[in-house]
Parts: structure tokens; C-alpha cells; sequence
């Protein structure tokens, strides 16, 4: 967890502020300043969610025998290495990405927010629910920081703001 924790920690980073410069650009406002960081954490949910994956695959062992348990064990790491690694660092940072819109519209002063999906909401997450409140205010409880789950692309924006639309009218 350590060495992918220091990879993964800049990859927020990056992301976080990514987002909070966005605010501004949207806004057509001068960039506030930069406070706080992303949520943290990541590379120890990547650990246990590898972890619980790998201890599902032994708990089906059943009467297979070792090779076929070795052979299990191998194509979990396998698919941990590509595809599964890559999509939880991905949800990840756009995790941070959403972390940073809702700080910079917060340090802009932005009244209300929400979060809009582009097309059809997941139906996982609180986009296009009509759920806001104030960015310098805890996120509602029951609504969690998109994306909630890999086909999820709801981001955070200003209420009202048509949700994609660049600078607001």
C-alpha cells in the first residue's frame, strides 16, 4: 500500500486541483486560492477491495484442489493489474477532481450546488435529484462525492447551471 500510496497521493493531488482551477475557469472568475486537499484513503480501499476480491475467490475453493485454487488466485491478480487497478484509480481521481470543484466553488462563493450527470444519470448517485446545498456546508447525509460507481459521471456544479454549460449566465 505504502508504494502505490505516494502515486496514487499525487494523482489526487493533481486532480484536486484540477478541479478547484475549474471553478474558476467556469465561473469566468480569477482562480481562488488553493486550500485543503483531496479526500485520502485510496490506496488503502484498493487494498482491501484486492483483498476482499482474492479471499472471495479462496472462500469458493470448495473441493477443487490447490492447482485450481492457484490458477483462481493467479487471474484475480491478473485482472487486479489491469483492468480492476485502473478503474478504482480512476474513480478515484475524479473523486478528487469533485472534491476540488465543490473547495473552489466554496472559496468562490458560490451559493448553491448539486450534482448533474451528462446524459442519464447512473440512478447510484444523487445526480439530477435536485438535492443541493451550500459548498462551504457538509455534503447532505445519504449523498456521496460522484463517481459512486464505475458507470458513474456525475460531477458537481453550481445550482441551476444548465450542469456541463461553460460560464454561467
Amino acid at each position: 500500500v505504502s508504494m502505490l500510496g505516494d502515486d496514487l497521493d499525487e494523482v489526487l493531488r493533481d486532480s484536486y486541483r484540477a478541479g478547484h482551477a475549474a471553478t474558476a475557469e467556469s465561473m469566468g472568475v480569477d482562480e481562488p486560492l488553493l486550500t485543503g486537499g483531496p479526500s485520502q484513503g485510496a490506496p488503502d480501499e484498493l487494498a482491501i477491495d484486492l483483498h476482499r476480491d482474492v479471499q472471495a475467490v479462496i472462500s469458493r475453493r470448495g473441493e477443487s484442489g490447490n492447482r485450481r485454487l492457484s490458477s483462481d488466485v493467479s487471474r484475480a491478480f491478473r485482472s487486479w493489474r489491469t483492468d480492476d487497478a485502473e478503474r478504482h484509480v480512476r474513480m478515484a481521481a475524479r473523486r478528487a477532481y469533485n472534491d476540488g470543484l465543490l473547495a473552489g466553488y466554496s472559496r468562490i462563493g458560490v451559493a448553491a450546488v448539486e450534482y448533474v450527470a451528462p446524459g442519464r444519470a447512473c440512478g447510484d448517485c444523487a445526480a439530477d435529484s435536485g438535492v443541493s446545498w451550500t459548498p462551504v456546508a457538509d455534503i447532505p447525509p445519504g449523498v456521496d462525492v460522484p463517481p459512486v460507481s464505475p458507470r458513474c459521471a456525475a460531477m458537481v456544479v453550481p445550482k441551476g447551471s444548465d450542469g456541463f454549460d461553460s460560464l454561467l449566465s
